[in-house]
């Protein structure tokens, strides 16, 4: 019982985290903004586990979009950065992993932008913006996941 509870208090904790994490490092972009919301969502997944890495994906990337103004993404970035979550400890090699990651967020984006904004002018420029924002969580993630690793031990 003890370890679930200090494994959800931790899934609280990263979730806040990453929200806070996004939210402050928000750079505005034409079509959106940049953000270090991945960072949050790789280390979560790497840390905790895929289940715990989709739910930090979709809590925290929901909520900055909604109060960041951009409703009209907030549903498609529940699933998106949920799923990138997920897929941010799918298997157990961490750079296919990462690759299945960018698929599903650079090309859910891309999806998304052609739904909301039905212009290649907007989704085009996105897919740069988006595989950066990915790569750059994730080589964040490669740094932070093994240092959290060894400063909560073997309780996490």
């Amino acid at each position: 019982m003890q370890h679930r509870t200090f494994k959800i208090t931790l899934l609280a904790i990263l979730a806040a985290l990453t929200f806070v994490l996004g939210w402050f490092t928000k750079i505005p972009i034409p079509g959106g903004y940049f953000t270090l919301l991945d960072a949050g969502i790789f280390t979560s997944s790497m840390l905790l586990g895929k289940k715990e890495g989709m739910i930090v994906g979709a809590l925290a990337g929901f909520l900055n979009d909604f109060l960041a103004g951009y409703a009209a993404y907030m549903f498609f970035t529940l699933v998106i950065h949920g799923l990138q979550g997920f897929t941010g400890n799918l298997t157990k090699h961490k750079w296919l992993n990462y690759i299945i990651s960018t698929i599903v967020m650079v090309g859910g984006y891309f999806i998304a932008d052609m739904i909301i904004a039905h212009s290649l002018g907007v989704a085009l420029p996105d897919l740069f913006i988006n595989f950066v924002q990915t790569t750059a969580g994730f080589v964040i993630a490669l740094i932070l996941t093994p240092l959290l690793k060894k400063a909560i031990g073997n309780r996490g």
